[in-house]
């Protein structure tokens, strides 16, 4: 009796732990299925940006941009976007250390940046092998994209911009030009689109390395050479080179590209900025628009086109994942579709590239960068 009373026990015993481990096996799915359920209902992406070093002034802006994206899209409904960010401070191998870390690690569906061609060439690479969408608001060099299919940009390319300077040096009726560049992926580009054209006259060609801050050899080589027209290809370190430029007397006009937009630039000029001509991307900022009356009341400050860019690259990335699965129907919405951006249209090319993207001609009047009036 007592043998049959144990067996009995035993039998019980092992119907209570298949019943356990079921129940443990049951919790273990739910939990399992809730996780999927969450993260169905988050968006998570990744942003490199110079947060610090000599651009970190640009890079905050752009982050604002985002910032104003991520939060318009989380007030819509349920799905809600998550933002990392990684600091590159405009160095190619910190992007690269950033873009391995979003993706590896974070596990981002995306990422909106670099800033600058340097970082922004390696990073696209990166994103190219992992099938990683990778959008860049303000990075111009034609290799970004170029057989990259994940890969897009809302800025126009340095062939673009090249074009445009042209332009704008065949409308002051004058041809013997110097430049000074930036010894990058950048200035390369933008060089490469005037060194080709027989529309005008190049005396003197100096280039300078990032870093650098006394130009004053290299503008007084080109003083003594008497140019129409100084072009000046580079980021806010032409403010510096203005400064200059005006202590040893250089009175010609001065011409240069998008990136001198930026209030970092003036202030390195302390005022010596004033009528100098650059072209610039075409944008008609609506007052009532909600990126800008939200931008405003958040920062107090009227937007660049690094927070209007971020913001049009974040919101249309956003709406896409939102639409589509996977990465390869997200690239081919957005290769497909036509978005409306803050204050232009936005299409994209088969390359990535912005369709058709209209400049316009800018001016330092009184310390602001106003319409040019030719």
């Amino acid at each position: 009796m007592i043998k049959k009373n144990k067996k009995i026990k035993t039998i019980i015993l092992i119907v209570l732990l298949i019943a356990l481990f079921f129940i443990i096996g049951l919790n273990i799915i739910s939990i399992s299925d809730f996780k999927n359920s969450q993260n169905e209902k988050q968006i998570k992406i990744g942003a490199i940006l110079p947060l610090t070093g000599f651009a970190a002034a640009r890079g905050v802006e752009t982050q604002q941009g985002i910032e104003i994206a991520i939060e318009e899209f989380n007030n819509k409904g349920n799905l809600q976007a998550e933002i990392i960010y990684g600091d590159s401070s405009a160095d190619a191998g910190k992007a690269v250390i950033e873009a391995n870390k979003l993706i590896n690690i974070d596990k981002v569906k995306a990422i909106i940046g670099p800033l600058a061609s340097s970082p922004a060439i390696a990073v696209s690479e990166i994103a190219q092998n992992n099938k990683i969408i990778m959008i860049t608001p303000i990075a111009n060099h034609p290799a970004i994209t170029k057989n990259k299919y994940y890969v897009f940009r809302t800025i126009m390319t340095s062939d673009q911009e090249g074009k445009a300077i042209l332009k704008l040096i065949r409308g002051q009726n004058k041809k013997e030009v110097a430049i000074i560049s930036l010894n990058n992926d950048y200035g390369e580009a933008i060089l490469k689109v005037l060194e080709k054209s027989k529309t005008i006259k190049i005396i003197s060609e100096e280039k300078y390395n990032l870093g650098e801050k006394d130009f004053k050899s290299i503008l007084t080589k080109v003083k003594s050479l008497n140019p129409e027209i100084i072009i000046l290809i580079g980021y806010s370190e032409v403010g510096t080179i203005l400064k200059q430029a005006k202590g040893l007397g250089i009175g010609c006009l001065f011409i240069s590209g998008a990136p001198f937009e930026g209030e970092d630039t003036l202030k390195n000029a302390e005022g010596s900025a004033e009528e100098v001509l650059y072209v610039f991307h075409k944008t008609t900022q609506s007052k009532e628009s909600y990126f800008y009356t939200n931008y405003l009341k958040k920062y107090e400050k009227q937007p660049s086109i690094y927070s209007i860019f971020a913001y049009d690259s974040t919101k249309l990335l956003l709406e896409t994942i939102k639409k589509n699965k996977n990465n390869t129907q997200i690239k081919d919405y957005l290769l497909k579709n036509i978005f409306m951006g803050e204050g232009r249209q936005i299409k994209f090319n088969n390359n990535g590239d912005l369709e058709n993207p209209e400049t316009v001609v800018k001016i330092v009047k009184q310390g602001k960068f106003i319409l040019y009036n030719q």
